[in-house]
C-alpha cells in the first residue's frame, strides 16, 4: 500500500430520497461513533472527551445544511449531484522515550 490513498466513497446522481437515505446513514453513524466515544471517556476517566463533542456539534450543523439542501431538491423537483473521497494516509509513530 502507498503511504497515502483516496478512496471514492459516494458517486453519483440522487433522486431526494436517495440522498438522503445514504447521506443520513453516513452521517448518523459518524455521530453515533464520537457519541460512544465521549460516553466511553466520561465512564472511564469521569471527563467528556473535548474532541468528540467538537465533532458532535460539528456535524449536527452539517446535517442541518443537508435538510436544506435536500428539502430544496424535493421543492425544485432537482437531483442532487453527490461525489465524496476519503484519503487514508499512513502515519509512522512516534518514538516515546
Amino acid at each position: 500500500m502507498n503511504k497515502k490513498e483516496d478512496l471514492s466513497l459516494i458517486e453519483g446522481t440522487f433522486s431526494p430520497a436517495e440522498a438522503e437515505e445514504v447521506l443520513s446513514a453516513l452521517f448518523s453513524s459518524k455521530l453515533k461513533f464520537h457519541e460512544l466515544k465521549n460516553l466511553s471517556s466520561i465512564e472511564r476517566f469521569g471527563k467528556t472527551d473535548k474532541a468528540a463533542e467538537k465533532r458532535i456539534l460539528k456535524l449536527k450543523e452539517t446535517l442541518k445544511i443537508m435538510a436544506a439542501v435536500i428539502q430544496e431538491a424535493k421543492r425544485t423537483k432537482s437531483k442532487l449531484n453527490i461525489s465524496s473521497q476519503v484519503s487514508v494516509q499512513l502515519v509512522e509513530p512516534k518514538n516515546e522515550a
